[in-house]
């Protein structure tokens, strides 16, 4: 398992065995997932290529092949995968130090 895997393996965990309510354990997934949308959407953005970028919001409608041509040809740029690594680690990283401060200690290795 990456460093990567076992962070969110960890904040997962974390979260489920927590005593907390349900509804929590669901706003803390649903803010973590909508924090990693802001962290990768940014840098897949930056790398899509301008035209075809420009060309695919000028359009009425975006279909699916559309959508996945343009974060197909963001992920083709070798910089991508590791900018999204990073900003993700490091964001789990701070997700993991924000929960023990609450509280929710770290799951048993």
């Amino acid at each position: 398992m990456d460093k990567l895997d076992g962070l969110l393996t960890d904040i997962l965990v974390r979260v489920q065995n927590a005593r907390i309510p349900d509804e929590k354990k669901a706003d803390i997934y649903a803010r973590i997932s909508a924090g990693m949308r802001s962290l990768v959407w940014p840098i897949l953005i930056s790398r899509m290529p301008e035209q075809k970028l420009a060309e695919t919001v000028a359009a009425p409608q975006m279909t699916m092949d559309q959508y996945v041509e343009l974060v197909e040809s963001a992920l083709k740029n070798p910089e991508t995968p590791k900018d999204i690594q990073d900003q993700i680690t490091g964001a789990l990283t701070e997700i993991g130090e924000i929960l023990t401060k609450n509280g929710i200690a770290p799951a048993a290795s």
